[in-house]
């Protein structure tokens, strides 16, 4: 969770189980849920906990209590992320229909719809802008207007990860070609690639890949982690 207290896991078994990160005990067990979750995602304020399901279907549960608050119905396949924009107002998920929805969390009600299919979603620090990485691809959508606004075809192959550095002037993509790439997040121009990550552990993946980045509070290192089982921390004005 965002305030550093609380770990969600959602096992192959069909149950949610949320862990307190200073006790190390579980702090909550959810009953059977009757569905594989596929992600989570808590809001700014650790206050609601999102949940994408196999049933095309997104669940909202107040994290506090471990009741269920809302359920959000249109994705008409399987839900596969999620994430909240800066103020915690709207949840925008990606699923297997190839579309990306933006959701009221107050209403429960869809904003609108955009027809892409998505391998990662990343919201702007200030919300105006929704990064959506498809196919390779990085597209920038406003929010507001639910424009796209630019385009640029980024690794050549499927970008696993996107996160906007602390002060949105930056936006760093994780990719199956195994490195992360920095770009001016106004004008999506390349600003350098990081190269380091080796290939995939042996007998566990073919190839090697960046799976996931995080930028440090302060925007000046970068957090990557992939196949290779190996954590990075890069600079982000040198790129080492």
């Amino acid at each position: 969770s965002p305030n550093g207290q609380t770990l969600a896991l959602a096992y192959s078994d069909e149950y949610l189980k949320l862990w307190d990160i200073t006790t190390g005990k579980k702090v909550d067990i959810y009953t059977r849920l009757g569905h594989s979750v596929y992600g989570l995602a808590f809001s700014p304020d650790s206050s609601i906990l999102a949940l994408a399901s196999s049933d095309k279907n997104i669940r909202l549960w107040d994290a506090n209590t471990g009741q269920e608050m809302l359920t959000l119905t249109g994705h008409k396949d399987w839900v596969r992320i999620l994430t909240f924009s800066p103020n915690g107002k709207i949840l925008a998920s990606a699923s297997g229909d190839r579309t990306v929805r933006l959701w009221d969390i107050v209403s429960g009600q869809g904003i609108y719809t955009i027809p892409e299919y998505a391998s990662s979603l990343a919201f702007s620090p200030d919300g105006k802008t929704l990064a959506i990485a498809s196919n390779g691809a990085i597209k920038l959508w406003n929010t507001d207007s639910a424009q796209e606004m630019r385009t640029y075809v980024s690794h050549g192959k499927e970008v696993f990860d996107l996160a906007f550095s602390p002060d949105g002037k930056l936006l760093a993509s994780a990719s199956t070609d195994n490195t992360v790439k920095l770009w001016d997040a106004a004008t999506l121009k390349e600003i350098r690639t990081l190269i380091g990550h080796g290939p995939a552990v042996s007998g566990v993946f073919d190839n090697g890949a960046v799976l996931s980045i995080a930028f440090s509070p302060d925007g000046k290192a970068l957090a990557s982690g992939g196949r290779d089982g190996v954590i990075k921390l890069w600079d982000v004005t040198s790129g080492k």
